[in-house]
C-alpha cells in the first residue's frame, strides 16, 4: 500500500492541488493517504476462494442448473484476459449480479476482477472478508472532494498498472422495468482517467446478466408505484439471502465484444439530436455504446417471452402459450445463435417449467383444470410480469415499428408510399428514444431492413407499389409484436400527456410533484377505462414519457403550456393505439387458422451449433494415439470411491480394522495431512486380510447400483469418436481396479491403470503395490506409450483434478474436463481446452481423499 501511496505521480496531484485550494501541503498528503487506505483492497488467494465458493452457494439457493453461457463469447472472452486487462460493464437487474459474473469467471479458470461496492455495504466482516477478495468499497458521494477523486484516479491506474481486472455496474442502480437503464458516468470516468494514468490500457467488454426470476421484483416494482426504498444494511442483507431459498429457475450471462472510446460509436444520445455532435467520441457517446452492445448480447429467458406472450392476451391455454412463444423463439433464435438460454429443448418441457415458475411466485394464475385450463397474470401483478417481459424487448422492438409503420401506409395508395414508411420509421424511433436504445441512422436502418426481409423478402415490391396489398403482407404473418412491446409506453405517454394539459400553468413545475399528479391521474385514466394496462401507471415509464415531453417542449415555460403541441401528441397517441387494436385484430385471425393444424409441444426450441467452450475437432487418426480418461467427474458424474466405500460399510461384512483404519484416515485428512499416499496406505491396512473376490463382487454391485446411470453421455460420445478415429483408449485414475473395471467394460475399454492393492494367495496384504496418483499417472501413460508404440505427443488427456498435471503437461493435447477451480486457472493460463458436461452430484473437499477412503 505504501509504495502506491508514495507514487510520485500521486505525490505531484496532491501537491498540486494544495497549491490550486490553498491547503497545507502535509493536510492534503495526510488525506491522500487516508483515502487510498480507505480504498485499498487486495486478491489474497483464500479470501477468493471463500468468495468464490461463497457465492456458488449463495446462487445455488435460488437457480437449479450451473449458469447459462454462449461459448463463443468465453472462448474469445478467455484469448482476451490473457493478454488484456479487462473492466467488465454490466449492466444491473440484482444484487447477485457481482455473485454471478465471479462465479462464471471463476468455473472458467479465469481471474477475478476487482469489483466496486458502496460504502455503505461495509459491514463488519463483509468489509475484511471484501478488501482481501478485491472488492473495493467507495463513497457513495464526493462531488466536491478533490482529494477523494485524485486518490481513486490514482488507485485505479495502479490496478491497471498490474495488469489485473474490473467490474462495475454501469447503470449505477437495478432496473425497475427489467429494461437496461440510461448509463452513469461516475466511475466510468474514472476508469477512463485511471488508464490516461497507466502505462497499460484496459479492454471495455460489455456484460448482460438475466434470471428466469429474481428475488427483489417485487420490491423495485413497489418501488415504482411510489414506495421508498429499503435502506441497505446488515439485516436486509441476511433477509435478502433467506428469501434465496426459492426456486428462481436459472440465470445467464453473455460477454460482448471489447467497445474501444477513439472507434466510431454508432449509439446515440436521445437526449441530443444526432448531427449536433461535435465529437464522435466523448464520454457520454462510449458510455451509450457499452449501453447499446450489453443490450445486443442480452439473453433471453423462456419465463420471459411467456410474460411477454400473456401481456398481448388475458388468458391463453398451455398450447396457445407454446404456439406464440414458439414463433417468438423461432423468430429471435434466427437473429441471433445463442441467445435463447432453453434452446435445442423441447417447447412443451419449457414452457411448463416457466409456468410453474410464474405460479410458484403468483404472478400468473390457472384459472382451470383439465386440457382448457387457461393461465392468465393476476391483476396486481402486471409490473413483474413487465419486468420480465421487457428483459426481451430488446430483440423485438424493430419488428415492432415495422409493423406499426405497415399500418400507417396500409391505405396509402401515392407514389411516395416507400419514403412515407421510412419516415413513419423515424417517426416512431422518436417517439420511442427514451425506451430503447438505438444506433445511429444509417446503421439503424439497416437493421430495419434486415427485418424487413425476414417480415417478407418481397416487402420492397408491395411496399413501393402503390397498389401493393399491405393487408396481405400481414396476412401472411405469424407474428405480431408490437402490443405486448409499445401499449405500456404508449398509455404512459397518455397519462404525461393528459397530466400536462390539466396541470396549473400558474404553480412552479418540478419533477417529483408533476410524477405524483401523473401517478394519480394515471390511475383516474385506467378506472375510466381510458388506458388499458395498470404498469404504465409507475415511476420508470412515467418518468420516461416527462423526458420525452422535455425534449419536444411541450412542459410549462414561463408559465406558458404548448397545448397545441399536447393536442397534436394526443391525437397521435390515439391514432397508435387503434393501429395497435388493428394489428390484434389480425393476429386473432392468423392464430384461428393456425392453431387448429399444429401442436407445438414436441417442437424443440432453435438450438446452438456449438455446447461447450473448447470443441476442438478430433482430426489426426491412426493407433499412434491414445485418448487417456481420468474417471470420476471426466467419465462418471459421481465419486466411486464414496459409493464404494458406503455400500462397503453398511454391508454388514466390514471388520473393525476397516472401520478403525477409515476413522483414521478421516482424522488425519482432518489435522491438515493432505498427502494421498499416506492416506491410502492408512486405508489398505484396513482391507488386511480380506479376500479379493469380495471387493470384486462389491465392484460389480456398485456399478450396477449406483454407478452405471452416472456415466456421462458426453464421455460415452468421446470416447466414440477416439475409436471411430482408430485411437486407443485408457482409463488412467487412482481408483481401485474393483472400481474401474465394470466401468470400463461398458465403455468397451480394455486398457486401464489403477491404483493395485498387493495381493497374497487371492487375500489383500494391506499394502499398495502401485500408486497410480500424480507422477504415479504420468509414468502409466509413458509406460503404455512405450508398449504400444504411442506419440504422446499427439496424444489426448481428459481430467478434472489438477493433481493430474503430471500427465496433462507431457500429452500434446490436453483438455480440462469438468475441471476444479485450480484446472481451471491453468487450463485457462495454458490455453487448453475446457469441457464442462454438467455439475456433479457432490463435491468432495480435496479429490484425492475420495480414493483413500476407498483404497
Amino acid at each position: 500500500m505504501e509504495h502506491i501511496i508514495e507514487h510520485h505521480k500521486f505525490q505531484e496531484t496532491l501537491k498540486q492541488i494544495a497549491i490550486e485550494q490553498n491547503l497545507e501541503l502535509e493536510d492534503v498528503k495526510k488525506q491522500g493517504a487516508d483515502c487510498i487506505k480507505e480504498l485499498y483492497a487486495q486478491q489474497h488467494p483464500m479470501a477468493k476462494l471463500v468468495s468464490v465458493k461463497g457465492f456458488d452457494y449463495i446462487l445455488s439457493r435460488a437457480y437449479n442448473d450451473k449458469i447459462d453461457v454462449d461459448p463463443k463469447g468465453i472462448k474469445k472472452l478467455m484469448k482476451l484476459m490473457q493478454k488484456n486487462s479487462v473492466a467488465f460493464i454490466m449492466t444491473h437487474k440484482t444484487y447477485l449480479d457481482t455473485l454471478v459474473l465471479i462465479s462464471t469467471l471463476a468455473r472458467y479458470g479465469m481471474p477475478i476482477p476487482y469489483s466496486f461496492g458502496g460504502s455503505n455495504l461495509a459491514f463488519p466482516g463483509l468489509k475484511q472478508l471484501g478488501n482481501n477478495a478485491g472488492l473495493i468499497f467507495i463513497r457513495r458521494s464526493f462531488k466536491d472532494d478533490l482529494i477523494y477523486k485524485a486518490a481513486l484516479r490514482h488507485y485505479i491506474s495502479t490496478i491497471i498498472d498490474k495488469g489485473d481486472h474490473l467490474t462495475w455496474n454501469i447503470e449505477g442502480t437495478r432496473s425497475r422495468t427489467g429494461k437496461i437503464i440510461y448509463p452513469k458516468m461516475g466511475i466510468l470516468k474514472y476508469i477512463k482517467e485511471g488508464e490516461l494514468q497507466s502505462a497499460r490500457s484496459i479492454k471495455y467488454v460489455p456484460v448482460s446478466i438475466v434470471y428466469d426470476l429474481i428475488p427483489d421484483v417485487k420490491e423495485m416494482t413497489e418501488e415504482g408505484k411510489g414506495q421508498a426504498k429499503k435502506a441497505e444494511n446488515v439485516k436486509e442483507a441476511i433477509n435478502y439471502i433467506n428469501k434465496l431459498g426459492n426456486d428462481y429457475g436459472r440465470a445467464a450471462i453473455r460477454f460482448g465484444d471489447p467497445v474501444e472510446i477513439d472507434e466510431d460509436q454508432q449509439a446515440i444520445i436521445p437526449d441530443m439530436e444526432e448531427d449536433s455532435y461535435a465529437d464522435k467520441n466523448t464520454l457520454p457517446r462510449f458510455a451509450f455504446e457499452l449501453i447499446h452492445k450489453a443490450n445486443a448480447i442480452t439473453p433471453v429467458t423462456t419465463v420471459s417471452l411467456v410474460c411477454h406472450t400473456l401481456l398481448n392476451d388475458f388468458a391463453l391455454t398451455k398450447k396457445e402459450i407454446e404456439f406464440k412463444v414458439n414463433k417468438l423463439m423461432t423468430y429471435i433464435g434466427q437473429k441471433q445463435e445463442d441467445v435463447l438460454i432453453d434452446r435445442g429443448k423441447k417447447i412443451g418441457v419449457t414452457i411448463q417449467t416457466a409456468l410453474n415458475l410464474l405460479q410458484g411466485a403468483r404472478i400468473i394464475q390457472k384459472s382451470r383444470a383439465g386440457q382448457r385450463a387457461q393461465y392468465s397474470l393476476v391483476s396486481t401483478e402486471y409490473l413483474p410480469a413487465t419486468y420480465y417481459a421487457n428483459m426481451a424487448s430488446s430483440h423485438l422492438y424493430h419488428q415492432a415499428f415495422i409493423e406499426m409503420a405497415l399500418v400507417k401506409i396500409k391505405d396509402d395508395k401515392s407514389s411516395n408510399r416507400i419514403t412515407n414508411f421510412w419516415e413513419e420509421i423515424m417517426r416512431l424511433r422518436n417517439l420511442f428514444k427514451f425506451e430503447f436504445f438505438y444506433t445511429n441512422k444509417p446503421k439503424f436502418s439497416s437493421e430495419i431492413e434486415a427485418e424487413l426481409i425476414r417480415f417478407d423478402k418481397n416487402w420492397r415490391a408491395v411496399v413501393s407499389d402503390p397498389k401493393g396489398d399491405i393487408s396481405a403482407l400481414f396476412k401472411k404473418q405469424d407474428l405480431f409484436v408490437s402490443r405486448a412491446i409499445l401499449l405500456s409506453y404508449l398509455e404512459a405517454d397518455k397519462v404525461v400527456c393528459h397530466t400536462l394539459n390539466s396541470w396549473d400553468v400558474e404553480d412552479d413545475f418540478n419533477d417529483d410533484d408533476f410524477i405524483d399528479l401523473a401517478m394519480f391521474k394515471g390511475k383516474e385514466l385506467h378506472w375510466q377505462s381510458n388506458i388499458t394496462r395498470l404498469d404504465s401507471v409507475s415511476k420508470p415509464f412515467l418518468i420516461n414519457a416527462l423526458r420525452f415531453a422535455k425534449n419536444a417542449n411541450l412542459i410549462p415555460v414561463e408559465r406558458t403550456l404548448d397545448y397545441d403541441g399536447l393536442e397534436n401528441w394526443k391525437n397521435h397517441l390515439d391514432e397508435l393505439s387503434e393501429r395497435l387494436f388493428y394489428l390484434k385484430q389480425i393476429e386473432v385471425q392468423n392464430d384461428k387458422k393456425v392453431l387448429k393444424q399444429q401442436s407445438s409441444e414436441q417442437i424443440v426450441a432453435p438450438d446452438s451449433n456449438n455446447d461447450e467452450v473448447h470443441n476442438d475437432e478430433i482430426i489426426e487418426e491412426g493407433p499412434h494415439i491414445t485418448a487417456f480418461f481420468d474417471m470420476d467427474r471426466t467419465l462418471i458424474n459421481d465419486f466411486s470411491a464414496k459409493k464404494f466405500m458406503t455400500t462397503r460399510l453398511f454391508s454388514g461384512k466390514t471388520t473393525t480394522k476397516e472401520y478403525l483404519t477409515q476413522f483414521a484416515t478421516a482424522l488425519i485428512f482432518a489435522a491438515g495431512n493432505r498427502d494421498f499416499e499416506v492416506l491410502t496406505k492408512i486405508a489398505a491396512l484396513g482391507v488386511k486380510g480380506i479376500a479379493e473376490s469380495a471387493f470384486t463382487e462389491l465392484g460389480v454391485q456398485v456399478f450396477e447400483d449406483y454407478l452405471e446411470e452416472t456415466i456421462y453421455p458426453e464421455s460415452r460420445e468421446l470416447i466414440k469418436k477416439h475409436l471411430e478415429k482408430g485411437h486407443k483408449v485408457v482409463i488412467i485414475s487412482a481408483a481401485t481396479t474393483y472400481q474401474i473395471e465394470p466401468i470400463a467394460k461398458a465403455l468397451g475399454i480394455k486398457d486401464i491403470y489403477a491404483t493395485e492393492m498387493e495381493l497374497r494367495n487371492g487375500k489383500f496384504t494391506g499394502r499398495v503395490s502401485e500408486m497410480c496418483w500424480g507422477e504415479g499417472k504420468a509414468r502409466a501413460a509413458r509406460k503404455f506409450a512405450k508398449k504400444n508404440n504411442v506419440d504422446l505427443s499427439k496424444s489426448y488427456f481428459y481430467t478434472d483434478s489438477i493433481e493430474d498435471y503430471p500427465l496433462l503437461k507431457i500429452v500434446g493435447k490436453p483438455v480440462a474436463t469438468n475441471p476444479d477451480q485450480k484446472l481451471s486457472q491453468v487450463a485457462f493460463e495454458n490455453n487448453w481446452p475446457i469441457l464442462r458436461f454438467e455439475e456433479p452430484i457432490e463435491k468432495p473437499v480435496v479429490n484425492g481423499f475420495r480414493t483413500a477412503l476407498a483404497a
